[in-house]
Order: C-alpha cells, then structure tokens, then sequence
C-alpha cells in the first residue's frame, strides 16, 4: 500500500446519506428484520420533506453523474426515490 502523498488526483467522490424520518422512528421501534422492513414503516411527511430539501441543497454542488445505491428497506428505497426526483426535478430547473 502506497504511504505519502497521492500519485493522481482522486477521480470519485462518495457520500452517504441517511433515509428521512420513518414511521417506525415515530413509533420508536427498530425494524431490522428484512421481512418487516422491506414491506413496511416508509417515510413519514416530515421524512419525505427532510430529504427533498437535502437533495435540492445537494443538487447546487453535485456532478452531473450520480448514482444512487439503497437497501430494499421501505424507508431507504423511499429516501432514494425521493432524493434521486428531487435532484432530477432541481437540474431541470437549473438549480
């Protein structure tokens, strides 16, 4: 393994991003079984509010390409749709 400065510039940049607010937060129990969690407990209003008003802010900064990669949970398929429209939505705009 390389020690030092880089040899070349880095090419990619990787953010994570938490899902918005959940149903299941608002009830304060823990959904870890994939069997509950991938057909229940989406985003709550507030949730869904969090992560557009992320994804416009993030739209002002990122790269024209971007990928979105989420677990098959409710709650974080649901942050991905949102977000991924909402930076859609902001570059047609020109945002």
């Amino acid at each position: 393994m390389a020690r030092g400065p880089l040899r070349q510039p880095l090419q990619h940049r990787f953010f994570a991003l938490r899902h918005g607010e959940s149903k299941a937060n608002v009830a304060k129990i823990i959904i870890s079984d994939p069997k509950v969690g991938t057909k229940k407990y989406g985003l709550t209003t507030a949730g869904r509010a969090a992560v557009k008003r992320t994804g416009t802010q993030f739209a002002k900064t990122a790269s024209q390409h971007v990928v979105i990669v989420s677990s098959d949970f409710t709650r974080a398929r649901e942050t991905a749709q949102v977000f991924a429209q909402t930076l859609r939505k902001a570059r047609a705009l020109g945002e």
